[in-house]
């Protein structure tokens, strides 16, 4: 797999993998750097690497997600989701998933989430109200204060 930059730049950017090896001791080929995997499950997988980035592998591994970041500032995004995915499903993420999203450093944190609830006709407001609110508590006490708002809802 290669990824180059749409706007042709290139340059080390710090690129970090969530993998998981679908065999155990297996490792990744990043622009000629080997990153090693131990064990079977889930991984945060850190490198530095120039785009265009080129991975490759012998085996086969399921990609999570892939994080790219000049390291010269700026504004990163991120899609850590799923498509079509709704608030009653942040709870299949990996139990460290916010462990994730602090060790990225960022000054600020935008979430998106919650339009695709617009689409289901069986919606139950009040549970919604409750429980939909809970990710954003969690992504607050990962992150620097005040590193969460709402229009909708005070930072908890």
């Amino acid at each position: 797999m290669t990824l180059t930059a749409s706007d042709g730049k290139t340059g080390k950017q710090r690129v970090s993998l969530f993998a998981k090896p679908l065999l155990a001791e297996q490792t990744l080929t990043v622009n000629g750097n080997t990153v090693s995997a131990n064990g079977g499950g889930w991984q945060v997988l850190d490198t530095g690497a120039a785009l265009p980035l080129a991975i490759q592998t012998e085996m086969p591994w399921d990609i999570g997600f892939i994080n790219i970041e000049n390291p010269a500032g700026g504004i990163t995004v991120s899609a850590m989701g799923i498509n079509g995915a709704q608030l009653t499903q942040w709870s299949k993420w990996r139990a460290d998933r916010m462990n994730d999203l602090a060790q990225t450093g960022a000054d600020l944190v935008i979430l998106s989430y919650g339009t695709n609830e617009a689409f289901n006709n069986n919606i139950d407001i009040a549970d919604t109200e409750q429980n939909g609110w809970i990710p954003s508590a969690k992504s607050a006490t990962a992150c620097p204060p005040p590193a969460s708002s709402s229009s909708a809802r005070p930072n908890p």
